[in-house]
This record gives structure tokens, C-alpha cells and sequence, in this order.
């Protein structure tokens, strides 16, 4: 499974949302600067992340972007879905060749993408924060 760049970044720039709270609206620019995202991009990916309801953003001088869903409601899976699409392997083949007979690695294929779907989607922005806050006991993923 591949992670594009595009999804990494909205990844950091939702956490660099969560870890400021909703208090007061983030700009882009500090999204960017404290998070090492390119500006430019990460405004095409704002609006991806505002059209999906993840965040609101206010305009003018004291303008910028606020989450708008609670950080237990939103997983890791969730984000790579949206910007990336389905966790399943683009290429898969189907469950039976075309003379009939089973495919073999359809199963291991469907177990792998279980699999990568139950640690991403278990992983939620809550923990992510935590674990960066230094307030987790145990991490989000063990390896």
C-alpha cells in the first residue's frame, strides 16, 4: 500500500489542527510552517479536508481554519480514504480466473487489506494527539 505525499500532509496538517484546539483559527501559513508542508498545496488540501466536513475555515486578517468534527470520530483510515481512495490494492484480481478455477492469492489479498483497515481506522486523531503530546501510555501502533 502506498501513502502519497498529497495524503501525509493532510494527515500533519489535521493534527497540527487537533494538538491547536478550536479556539482560535489556524492560518494556512502556520499550518505549513510548523508542519513543513508546502503552502500552495496544502490550500488544495484544506479545501478537500472543508468539503469533507472535517473543518471549517474563516476569512480575514484573523482567518484560518478550525476542525469541525470530534477527534475521536476521525481515524487515520478515514483521511487515507479520502485523498488516497480505497485501501484495497487498485490491481486485484478476482476471487476465480477466467477458466474458473480459484485464485489463490485473493484471499491473502483480502486478509492484508483487513488488516491495514483495522490499525488504520483504529487509529483516531484523540490517540495520534496523545501519543504526540506525550500523554499516551502505550503507543497508537506497536511493531
Amino acid at each position: 500500500m502506498n501513502v502519497s505525499q498529497k495524503c501525509q500532509y493532510a494527515l500533519r496538517a489535521l493534527l497540527e489542527l487537533a494538538q491547536r484546539g478550536d479556539s482560535q483559527p489556524v492560518p494556512s501559513t502556520a499550518i505549513a510552517e510548523s508542519r513543513s508542508i508546502p503552502v500552495r498545496f496544502l490550500e488544495t488540501i484544506l479545501n478537500e479536508l472543508k468539503q469533507a466536513g472535517w473543518v471549517r475555515s474563516r476569512r480575514g486578517v484573523r482567518g484560518g481554519y478550525v476542525l469541525s468534527v470530534g477527534l475521536e470520530s476521525l481515524s487515520v483510515g478515514d483521511v487515507v480514504r479520502l485523498i488516497d481512495g480505497p485501501l484495497m490494492p487498485r490491481n486485484l484480481q478476482p476471487s476465480k480466473g477466467t477458466d474458473g478455477t480459484p485464485n489463490v492469492f485473493h484471499a491473502v489479498w483480502v486478509q492484508a487489506h483487513d488488516a491495514i483497515a483495522e490499525v488504520l481506522d483504529a487509529a483516531t486523531f484523540d490517540q495520534l494527539l496523545a501519543q504526540e503530546q506525550g500523554h499516551a501510555t502505550t503507543p497508537v501502533f506497536s511493531i
